[in-house]
């Protein structure tokens, strides 16, 4: 990834009248397998070149650029992966963030994480070097479809609720990525989440509209097709299997329509 061209910034100055961030990434791919992700099937075509990283002085020295000579005033890093618990990938951020606070490049920072991939004395070096916000997958408060849903292994609920304590320690925002709806929702599973919401303290109430997104060539819109929740082989869009769950999901919409909170 070192080998390419940086990307254009010709439309940054659009992009920073709209009020949005400017991006970088410093990943491409992701070695994770979760049911719902595009990424992960992706890569999962390449095999072992399917998570590819780029060099941390490299990128602190793109942004370094985007700091001086487009005086950006925050940054995402757009990486569906930036950090995992893997050791190489702890290795690789503590570098970024000590090349970024040697070099004196000062810029608001936002990321990606998975829950188990926070760790304090990563993040606060983190947060030293720029860090201020992440959006944390969190998916489900459910450990039963974490694991056999979506195909994503982590410890709840108190794991989660230590970890998002670690970033509102150090003063890291929290943006928590849930689905709380997917075609086998249960009245079950929607009381778990909500309760994990109110321990986050989150506060927007379209996170209650959160549906799944079904993308073709992912393993949950093949069970999907399997199971007859959708009817099309590209299609996304796909039906409730218990009208309790379809109920219930309409009412929070019309709900949360009507607050005008985006």
């Amino acid at each position: 990834l070192d080998d390419l061209p940086w990307v254009s910034r010709q439309d940054l100055p659009f992009v920073q009248a709209l009020g949005m961030s400017a991006s970088i990434y410093s990943k491409r791919g992701c070695p994770f397998r979760c049911s719902f992700c595009g990424t992960g099937a992706v890569a999962s075509l390449a095999g072992s070149a399917g998570f590819r990283e780029r060099s941390p002085a490299l990128v602190a020295e793109e942004i370094d650029m985007l700091v001086r000579d487009h005086r950006i005033e925050h940054l995402t890093i757009v990486d569906d992966l930036f950090l995992s618990t893997a050791r190489p990938s702890k290795a690789w951020a503590l570098e970024f963030a000590d090349i970024m606070i040697r070099k004196r490049i000062r810029v608001p920072i936002m990321v990606d994480a998975r829950v188990d991939s926070i760790d304090r004395e990563i993040f606060t070096r983190l947060h030293e070097a720029g860090l201020r916000k992440v959006f944390v997958g969190i998916e489900s408060a459910s450990p039963d479809v974490l694991a056999n849903v979506f195909n994503k292994s982590v410890s709840h609920n108190a794991v989660v609720s230590e970890k998002l304590r670690i970033l509102e320690d150090i003063g890291i925002g929290v943006v928590p990525g849930m689905i709380l709806f997917h075609a086998e929702t249960t009245a079950t599973e929607l009381r778990a989440n909500h309760e994990l919401i109110r321990t986050v303290g989150y506060k927007n109430p379209h996170l209650f509209r959160r549906l799944l997104d079904a993308y073709p060539g992912t393993p949950i819109h093949k069970e999907y097709l399997d199971k007859g929740y959708i009817s099309e082989r590209l299609e996304t869009k796909w039906h409730f299997k218990d009208p309790l769950a379809e109920l219930m999901y309409r009412r929070l919409s019309q709900e949360t329509s009507a607050t005008g909170i985006d």
